[in-house]
């Protein structure tokens, strides 16, 4: 498994409301920690595009965790 995919699989499951494995909600603290899983895996790769991705997400993190925080306390 290439560090894209995982990358890719935890930028999905951060913006998901549900766990899919366990059934629990999405917490704002797990979806932060998930994406910067994926910051730390697209820094890993070779690739220029997911370098640039990388930077995308670290340079947005703190605006795209606040909308899981919505939908988790609803």
């Amino acid at each position: 498994y290439c560090l894209s995919a995982h990358a890719v699989q935890d930028i999905r499951m951060a913006f998901c409301n549900v766990n899919f494995k366990t059934g629990e909600l999405i917490t704002p603290e797990m979806a932060q920690k998930l994406l910067s899983q994926a910051i730390a895996n697209l820094r890993e790769t070779k690739s220029h595009d997911c370098k640039r991705v990388a930077l995308y997400l670290e340079n947005r993190i703190k605006g795209l965790t606040p909308a899981t925080s919505k939908t988790y306390q609803k």
